[in-house]
């Protein structure tokens, strides 16, 4: 994977060629379908679908109240690009996580369970990252891989799906992880942090040896 330093100095991962190739590959074989998921109509049934999915199940994180979490993500936007308004919201539920859910016009970061209590300022910034990386993966290069995301999960949950369908989407999803964890890597610039940040995420661990 490339690297290409932004103007903000940042050392941001280029896309993989694996998501350019399957969305290439996508928009020509199945050149019908790609149309109909990029269709008006369907692009803003999608959004409005991700806005109620927002109001029924998170509350959002007012920047008043949470002034430091707030400006450790303007700083990340602003590193990374990013010129959208920035809105987090704290889950009502769900396990210890973080996610984006994706609209074009807002980054809105989605944090879940007690994830915001055991990370430090340098962590936070990491998984600050890792999601704002999620944004510039589905916005960029005409929102191609946000189509194609969309459209593989649509295809494997139809009978004619086929094996390799639901392999491209798993393949697409884990690459999509490897690239935001190195958008993290280059805004911190912390090894130690990246990797620490991961696995509070997914054990709730507090002490535990990086190395």
């Amino acid at each position: 994977m490339q690297n290409e330093l932004n103007e903000n100095g940042v050392n941001v991962p280029q896309f993989l060629p694996y998501h350019r190739a399957l969305a290439e590959l996508l928009s020509r074989q199945e050149d019908g379908i790609w149309a109909w998921f990029a269709s008006d109509k369907l692009t803003a049934q999608a959004f409005d679908e991700q806005r109620l999915y927002l109001l029924k199940s998170a509350i959002r994180l007012d920047e008043e109240n949470h002034a430091p979490l707030y400006a450790a993500a303007h700083e990340v936007a602003e590193r990374l690009g990013i010129d959208a308004k920035v809105v987090l919201h704290q889950s009502m539920g769900g396990s210890r996580n973080a996610a984006l859910v994706y609209l074009p016009d807002e980054v809105n970061i989605l944090f879940e369970g007690d994830i915001l209590t055991l990370l430090d300022p340098q962590e936070t910034q990491c998984l600050l990252a890792h999601e704002m990386a999620h944004y510039l993966h589905q916005t960029r290069e005409g929102q191609r891989h946000f189509l194609t995301d969309r459209m593989l999960r649509w295809i494997c949950g139809e009978p004619g799906a086929h094996l390799a369908h639901a392999r491209s989407l798993w393949l697409s999803r884990l690459y999509q992880e490897i690239f935001a964890d190195r958008v993290a890597l280059a805004v911190s610039g912390s090894r130690d942090a990246t990797i620490s940040t991961l696995v509070k995420a997914t054990t709730g661990l507090q002490q535990f040896s990086v190395d």
